[in-house]
């Protein structure tokens, strides 16, 4: 319970604790007619409950990343799998895994050259024991096989109420998505697979999860949907986004608050202007929209078209016309949703001096990790300073997008100041040389405060 305007402030933004009314307001999700007396009645409310939650890349890759469905041995398991040998297939993978791995140790000159990640039984245990001291509600994306989550899960160090993935006994036709419970009760409630695949994406099983999450505060759930796009081929990720959105459309209940999360693989800070009907055409043409578009590879047009059209009219006419960057494309197709970006929300009400860049990745490029996360508080998840300055190879790639407050809500939710953060590994831990972070992404941490309605 926090009964003062100074500890509400605090609560809601640790980097830049609101000092006037308006920008108290303006943290918390109101609806119109909601004003200061809503603010205090939610943070004194007797049954509020705090959720630490927090979205994560975990780097988990235990598999031959440079093998493709257009190579030999691509061709061949995509075969077996076919084929329906999957004893056979396992075993494939487990002999190409083992000999690889050894290769790779030896030549591979960095973490990101090597098809499998460093010390990932090592990571799998410490990034369990380590999220489940600070996070409720944590859902991860990169956790590919059963054995990995199996590693991560059984290392928690708290209770589990419920865990939801998408995910097989191997890394082939895997999501890697993983949404882990300590206190609620969740369950799964959906799952789509991306059609637009492309490169070595089309090994794996990437998509978009739903978890309903039971707050026990009325009929309405908290619904989190986790995803991962596609690694490369901008079109393809395109596509992946209007499958992710035609998904939230047809599953998202207006009665649910909503937060949306993860690796998009879309730089928020990629200035490059794009109409969308000129980036799958070979030339602009000033025909129709359907006789402008010419899909490429990992694309298939028939599929393509049946996804476009089952949008809404709104966001039809949106698409059709677009022109912008990649961050307005998505915005522009939450918003219409009424989703928006958390994280980018909350630091354009700061002031100048604390708004940030928002990088989540590469930790891994040598000499970034300081400037891409300064440190302000090192005690478990090493909590980031926002900095403004633009190391080498920094992306924003990683989102928290939550939806617009609806009155049908039986609870609200507000979140705290997303905070990006990262995790140091032991300096004697395994194959700390090669991989001194726990992944190469830095995680996104808020609190969500739930209180119900009236």
């Amino acid at each position: 319970m926090r009964d003062s305007f100074r500890e509400i402030a605090a609560f809601m933004d640790r980097i830049e604790p609101a000092t006037g009314v308006r920008r108290l307001l303006e943290m918390h999700q109101l609806t119109p007619d909601d004003g200061l007396r809503e603010v205090f009645r939610r943070h004194t409310h007797p049954n509020l409950v705090d959720q630490r939650f927090l979205f994560w890349n975990t780097f988990l890759m235990d598999f031959l990343r440079g093998i493709t469905p257009d190579s030999r041995r691509g061709r061949l398991l995509l075969g077996i799998f076919t084929l329906g040998l999957s004893e056979v297939a396992r075993a494939t993978e487990m002999i190409t895994a083992t000999l690889g791995k050894e290769i790779w140790k030896r030549f591979a000159r960095s973490p990101h050259d090597r098809p499998f990640k460093p010390a990932v039984e090592a990571r799998s245990k410490e990034i369990g024991a380590l999220v489940s001291q600070y996070s409720h509600i944590s859902a991860f994306c990169e956790v590919w096989t059963n054995r990995e989550k199996d590693w991560l899960i059984n290392s928690w160090r708290r209770s589990i109420r419920g865990v939801t993935s998408q995910i097989s006994e191997r890394q082939l036709r895997s999501s890697g998505l993983v949404t882990v419970s300590n206190d609620l009760s969740i369950t799964k409630a959906g799952f789509h697979r991306f059609r637009a695949e492309s490169s070595e994406d089309k090994l794996v099983g990437k998509g978009v999860m739903l978890t309903r999450v039971n707050v026990g505060m009325g009929a309405s759930r908290l619904e989190v949907y986790s995803t991962h796009l596609n690694a490369g081929n901008l079109a393809v990720k395109f596509v992946q986004f209007l499958e992710l959105i035609h998904f939230i459309s047809a599953t998202h209940r207006a009665n649910n608050p909503t937060i949306l999360v993860g690796d998009f693989n879309l730089n928020a800070h990629d200035d490059v202007v794009y109409s969308f009907v000129e980036l799958f055409s070979d030339s602009p043409s000033s025909g129709g929209f359907w006789d402008a578009l010419r899909l490429g590879d990992g694309i298939d047009f028939n599929e393509f078209q049946e996804v476009f059209n089952s949008l809404t009219p709104e966001l039809q006419t949106f698409i059709s016309r677009f022109r912008g960057t990649i961050y307005q494309f998505m915005t522009g197709c939450m918003s219409i949703l009424r989703f928006k970006d958390l994280w980018k929300h909350q630091n354009d009400l700061r002031s100048e001096a604390n708004r940030g860049n928002g990088y989540t990745t590469d930790l891994l490029a040598e000499g970034t990790a300081d400037a891409l996360c300064p440190v302000r508080l090192r005690s478990g998840l090493g909590l980031c300073s926002e900095l403004r300055s633009a190391p080498a190879r920094a992306k924003r790639i990683d989102y928290m997008f939550v939806s617009d407050t609806d009155v049908s809500q039986t609870f609200t939710v507000d979140f705290s100041g997303v905070t990006r953060f990262r995790a140091d590994r032991r300096a004697d831990s395994s194959d700390f040389e090669a991989m001194p972070f726990m992944s190469d992404h830095l995680g996104l941490y808020t609190t969500m405060m739930l209180v119900p309605r009236r």
